[in-house]
């Protein structure tokens, strides 16, 4: 192929119904969309791709730009910072009011249209298309990576939890890679704007299905404090409580890393039995271990159907990443763990602390 024919840039331009393909010599050459993608009405207006930097420019039809690195990348080059939602809410205020030149308020306004898109373009301008991997996903590797060491010498370890991976976001679905390289650019080119047109769109009705779930859980652990508070449960009974919750709740999850490694009942019986320092040793699930004991210890603890997606989440955050931004109950929570599980990441509980954690680590 003559140097002048080399694409340089493949773009769709969804305003216009047109793809274009720009060559090294300057030639445009675009041709109009047919079929189900010349019918689509989304808020991206164009997506631009440069395969020689392996970059993804999304164009909202407002006139924001986001751009995704595609990969395949084992790991970011800068530290891995994870904030939780209401941080990211704050950081999306920010933005937006320096940009108006206004003042910032004391608190963040409620999540209308106009503010679930300031919030969305942030997340996706700094995230630049890594995400961190399903802690459903997370925690089911960890199992099997520890379960299945129990038959060999080989230290098995989750793949690497912040990603560029398609449907990584996703606990029911998983991305193991196509079978060429162009299949897999399509995957991750499909992906990132997928991934963009979901983070943009209006908030849907809450899953009543799933919030119906969240607080049968809550009751359940909230009855559990109450009951041992009553029994007057010394520390060990209330610990043991606590592991054999979780074990319950990752029944499924605990069944197919014994069946993905082979153990027969007496082995996987004996694991069972002992698994408390086995679990302490993953950094996800170690600290889902760890703050469960330490709320089932307070009878008071006011359990919220949010702690179940806030302690899988920053449990996994903690574990994985650098440096952590949450929410105070969850941070004082992570910071008792930690001297009871693997080093993780730096936890902090204000934005000017996380600003000079990162700066003490230059």
């Amino acid at each position: 192929m003559s140097g002048d024919r080399i694409p340089t840039r493949l773009a769709v331009d969804w305003r216009h119904k047109r793809a274009e393909v720009e060559l090294a010599s300057g030639l445009v050459v675009a041709s109009p969309l047919t079929g189900r993608a010349g019918e689509h009405e989304g808020e991206i207006g164009r997506t631009d791709y440069d395969p020689e930097r392996g970059e993804l420019t999304v164009t909202f039809r407002w006139g924001a730009t986001a751009i995704f690195e595609l990969g395949p990348a084992e790991a970011p080059d800068a530290p891995i910072v994870y904030l939780d939602q209401n941080h990211w809410v704050m950081l999306a205020c920010q933005q937006t009011l320096c940009r108006s030149r206004r003042l910032m308020p004391s608190r963040p306004p409620a999540k209308d249209g106009r503010q679930r898109r300031d919030l969305a373009t942030t997340m996706l301008q700094l995230s630049r298309g890594w995400q961190m991997r399903s802690p459903l996903k997370v925690r089911r590797e960890e199992l099997v990576c520890a379960v299945a060491g129990l038959r060999t010498d080989a230290p098995l370890r989750p793949r690497p939890v912040f990603t560029l991976d398609p449907d990584a976001l996703f606990g029911s679905s998983d991305y193991l890679g196509e079978s060429s390289p162009a299949r897999d650019l399509q995957a991750r080119l499909t992906w990132a704007s997928a991934i963009a047109e979901t983070l943009i769109e209006d908030e849907r009705e809450d899953d009543e299905e799933a919030r119906a779930k969240g607080e049968r859980w809550a009751k359940m652990y909230a009855a559990i404090g109450v009951g041992l508070g009553e029994s007057n449960a010394s520390r060990e009974e209330k610990r043991a409580a606590a592991r054999a919750a979780i074990l319950e709740d990752f029944a499924n999850d605990l069944a197919g890393a014994a069946a993905a490694a082979g153990l027969d009942s007496r082995a996987w019986e004996h694991w069972l039995e002992n698994s408390e320092e086995s679990i302490a040793a993953m950094p996800a699930m170690g600290r889902i271990q760890e703050i469960t004991a330490q709320r089932l210890s307070n009878p008071q603890y006011p359990w919220r159907v949010n702690d179940l997606s806030d302690m899988h989440f920053l449990s996994c955050a903690a574990g994985y990443a650098d440096f952590v931004l949450a929410e105070a109950a969850t941070t004082h929570d992570l910071r008792r763990a930690e001297s009871r599980v693997l080093a993780g990441a730096r936890v902090c509980r204000s934005p000017a602390e996380l600003v000079d954690a990162i700066e003490a680590e230059r």
